[in-house]
């Protein structure tokens, strides 16, 4: 045999062998996804613990604090109602309330405090009701000191009381501070406000020297409520789902400290942290609440005025040193922030805003009797605020966003790169209404011309390289005639252009005010002026109408909250947040969805994405509890975070029938490598066919449940021994969950381990 011979010969054989493999492997098969379940230990704070039923002690007498004295004083009477009763301690300045309904005295301060081995210095912080901190601004450290109305040599007092309550004049005279402060009775509330306008700061003479001294913060009543684990009481917080902090003897070294609304990242420097690293949970509601006792007594306190610059501080038994649990607001008068030099080394110099921001500040206590006594009072009393439609009742819907395409860098500029064209979108939604999926709630993201990313703000252009309009318009037929909602996907707050060309805004330190996309290219675009959020849509609207979209998912708009510089003019967070919402009422022909928005714009969405379905489980957290659902179930779709990374997709399903949350999956038609080096590419698996399966079986298992309370409000939340929890809806039904391993028996049925069961109202 030649050697050309030979070598043919080997060719062939090798042919024979490979093209049999290339050929299957050509073919993409699927096999299904299997996900590990776990079980996990019911008495951990992912859950909410059974109630402890121990009460405390009632108050039968409504005058007590008249004979409680502090400094030789004791407390006076300035205003009654119906329902409260107002003590104000003349020196201190702390308050006591009566709630006639509860039969309890609520104290600023903790009750056994001139008892307790204290220091002089720690009791006069007790006792206070107002405390303050400011800025020695002659320093060029900006040095912090802080001052507390009971220190009767630092201050004086004027006290003026009315009909409903009280106004207190009150000066810091050795730093030059003073402000009013309005104390009033409202039915069952107390409403306290500091006056902005009655704030004046004037320089101190010490010797030759002249000291600047400026409001920093102001505190009312933080240790209102304040106790330790020898009483049964518990803080409630609003952090990510709602969270329960019981007044314990474990001791801690940390304490719960955050922004309302989150960092001003239009005064406070970011971290450096990816965005779609960050988990989080921003405090989105201005509330928190405390309970004593079972069912006895509890406290909403909501900021109405100013939460934009305010905190919220969640100290636990120990932290600083003291033996209590303690929760209250702290209202941010001036920010600290850094204006870098234009030097090779970058310094920075520290400087504070030289007014006050432009808004009084104002909280409002609503005292809780008997069986509101609790968080599930406490968040009813919220979701009174606000004028919640209810839903159509039916089959839940589930979200599912698609990715239609995305870009990687290439050689002569960007190349894009189709995931799901309009095509395989109603190929895919046909197959979900196959497996009994109809009520669908889609986000179609980059389905434009140039897609998202790096193309802001959106022009509502059909893409050809997705199908063209032939393909758009059969698409949206095929979904109005489904009844199936799409949303556009889109950020009218940033703009990927020149900032030549846009109206941006600059952060008040005067540097560029950069958005960072969500993205794995680290694209990076600019902040525009948030007055013209709704002209960036409506500029669109017939287009829009044409093309049968009626829906916009805003990304990164119910979550925004900063200070600003335009046209030279500084606009602070608290005006941003009033220019945001007026922007968002003129968009009320359109449905909105918006990621985790701050309680602000509750009253203008229809859909609630990302819905934490846990709390932030720090050590001191006790309780994990549905804070939003309670205040929002029943009246917005709330969907849980994407169900495509989550470990345990049995105790995931379990937690959103319990917490009322809908499903969510991000899709598309191409596998998910094909997101390689695209902005995308921390979206590491989204294929269809791959997640097709799963999501039939989670969205029918959840549906069962859910289908019967859609459009009804929970009215009631509890565990009835560890891993059992049963909730409650006003349509009378009851969902009871299981977590734990062993079968539960309830009113003679039982539910089986890591299920739940459906309690018809008339059963």
């Amino acid at each position: 045999m030649t050697r050309r011979s030979v070598i043919l010969v080997l060719i062939i054989t090798i042919l024979l062998v490979m093209v049999p493999s290339l050929i299957s492997n050509s073919k993409t098969v699927h096999n299904p996804l299997i996900i590990e379940e776990t079980t996990i230990d019911p008495t951990t704070n992912f859950f909410t613990q059974p109630e402890d039923k121990t009460p405390v002690n009632p108050s039968l007498d409504p005058d007590l604090p008249l004979s409680k004295t502090y400094q030789n004083k004791t407390y006076q009477k300035v205003a009654e109602n119906d329902d409260l009763i107002l003590f104000l301690h003349p020196i201190s300045l702390g308050i006591a309330v009566y709630d006639k309904k509860a039969q309890y005295h609520w104290y600023s301060s903790y009750p056994e405090y001139e008892s307790a081995s204290y220091s002089a210095g720690v009791k006069n912080q007790i006792a206070s009701g107002i405390h303050i901190e400011c800025f020695e601004t002659t320093s060029s450290e900006l040095i912090e000191i802080g001052r507390y109305s009971s220190e009767v040599s630092e201050r004086t007092v004027e006290i003026e009381t009315n009909s409903d309550g009280c106004l207190i004049g009150l000066n810091f005279n050795k730093i030059g501070i003073s402000f009013q402060v309005k104390i009033a009775l409202d039915g069952r509330n107390l409403v306290t406000t500091f006056l902005k306008d009655s704030l004046k700061e004037v320089p101190i003479q010490i010797a030759n020297y002249e000291k600047k001294y400026k409001l920093k913060s102001i505190a009312f009543f933080p240790y209102l409520g304040a106790d330790n684990h020898q009483i049964n009481a518990y803080a409630m917080i609003p952090d990510g789902s709602g969270a329960l902090i019981r007044y314990t003897d474990e001791e801690y070294q940390t304490a719960y400290i955050k922004r309302i609304y989150g960092s001003d990242y239009g005064i406070q420097e970011r971290s450096q942290l990816s965005a779609h690293l960050s988990n989080q949970h921003l405090v989105t509601m201005p509330i928190y609440g405390i309970n004593h006792g079972y069912n006895q007594a509890a406290i909403l306190a909501q900021i109405t005025k100013g939460s934009g610059s305010s905190e919220l501080h969640a100290y636990p038994y120990m932290y600083n040193n003291l033996n209590l649990n303690r929760t209250f607001f702290k209202y941010l008068a001036r920010d600290r922030f850094l204006v870098f030099m234009a030097t090779a080394d970058q310094n920075a110099i520290s400087l504070i805003n030289s007014e006050v921001y432009p808004t009084d500040y104002e909280v409002q206590y609503t005292f809780l009797p008997k069986d509101q006594a609790n968080y599930v009072g406490m968040a009813k009393a919220y979701r009174d605020s606000f004028a919640l439609k209810k839903q159509t009742p039916g089959d839940i819907p589930l979200k599912t966003d698609f990715i239609a395409q995305d870009y990687k860098p290439g050689l002569f500029g960007k190349k894009y790169i189709a995931m799901t064209s309009y095509r395989n979108l109603k190929d895919i939604v046909t197959d979900l209404i196959s497996q009994q999926v109809k009520n669908m709630e889609i986000t179609y993201i980059g389905w434009n011309k140039n897609g998202y990313y790096d193309n802001l703000p959106l022009k509502p252009k059909v893409s050809r390289k997705l199908g063209g309009k032939k393909e758009f318009s059969k698409l949206m037929v095929f979904l109005e005639e489904k009844g199936i909602e799409i949303y556009s996907y889109q950020n009218p707050l940033a703009t990927s252009k020149s900032p030549l060309s846009s109206p941006i805004i600059k952060r008040t330190n005067l540097q560029p005010f950069v958005y960072q996309f969500n993205s794995s290219l680290k694209t990076t675009g600019y902040h525009l002026n948030p007055g013209v959020l709704a002209d960036n849509i409506l500029k669109y609207k017939d287009d829009y109408r044409n093309l049968g979209i009626n829906n916009l998912n805003l990304t990164y708009v119910g979550e925004a909250g900063y200070s600003y510089l335009y046209k030279g003019k500084e606009v602070y967070r608290e005006q941003m947040l009033k220019i945001v919402e007026e922007e968002i009422k003129q968009l009320s022909t359109f449905k909105l969805g918006m990621n985790n928005p701050n309680s602000y714009l509750y009253p203008y969405i229809n859909s609630f994405y990302s819905t934490p379905y846990e709390s932030s489980r720090y050590a001191f957290v006790t309780d994990s509890i549905p804070l939003i659902s309670l205040v929002l179930g029943g009246g917005v779709n709330l969907f849980a975070p994407y169900s495509n990374f989550i470990s345990d997709s049995q105790i995931f399903a379990l937690r959103l029938v319990e917490y009322n949350l809908y499903p969510s999956f991000i899709l598309s038609q191409n596998p998910s490598y094909y997101l390689r080096y695209t902005n995308s590419e921390h979206i590491y698996t989204s294929e269809y066919a791959v997640w097709r399966d799963i999501i039939g079986n989670l969205y029918t298992h959840i549906n069962e449940a859910l289908k019967h309370v859609r459009g009804s409000t929970l009215m009631n939340h509890e565990y009835l021994q560890p891993g059992i929890a049963v909730v409650t809806y006003d349509n009378l039904v009851k969902i009871v969950v299981n977590y734990t391993n062993e079968p539960f028996s309830v009113g003679g049925k039982t539910v089986a381990p890591f299920n739940y069961l459906v309690i018809e109202g008339d059963s």
